[in-house]
């Protein structure tokens, strides 16, 4: 994330994302900028020392406490929806997930969040025909959610 929004463009060329200029925003601009994107990296990027629930609502809890209601339904309806058992899912720590539960939990994390720009580093290794199938439904589950967003699948570059 920051290596777009930090980015320093040439001084003939501007990064224009969402719309804003990055080059001309001042701290308090790329922050709310920041509150618009969401990454998620082909990991997952869960905190290691917490269940799949924790790392799904602390930061919207941190951020957005008045979005905490009703935040479990939500939850469990969409991981249901993405071929998931929330109750066999929630419980768990990093180290015990499957990379596909680690990749559905940060998912699900950010989908909480409702941002304009959703950038997903692609996650294909140790995925079998059924996770990579649910993880291809991401988009279109997003785009339900946020039909004004843009889902960006970001292809990790392969060793010839």
């Amino acid at each position: 994330m920051s290596a777009v929004l930090d980015v320093r463009p040439e001084p003939e060329t501007r990064l224009v994302l969402l719309g804003v200029d990055v080059d001309d925003l001042r701290p308090a601009g790329r922050a709310a900028l920041r509150d618009r994107v969401a990454y998620l990296p082909a990991d997952g990027g869960l905190l290691s020392n917490l269940n799949a629930w924790e790392n799904i609502v602390l930061p919207i809890g941190y951020h957005h406490p008045e979005r905490l209601r009703g935040v479990s339904a939500t939850v469990s309806e969409l991981l249901r929806r993405l071929g998931a058992d929330p109750h066999a899912l929630l419980a768990k720590l990093p180290e015990r997930m499957s990379p596909f539960e680690k990749k559905l939990t940060g998912y699900v994390r950010i989908a909480l969040e409702n941002p304009d720009l959703v950038l997903d580093e692609e996650r294909q290794g140790g995925l079998d025909s059924a996770e990579r199938a649910a993880a291809a439904r991401f988009p279109a589950v997003y785009l339900e959610r946020c039909p004004e967003g843009t889902f960006v699948q970001l292809e990790v570059a392969r060793d010839p």
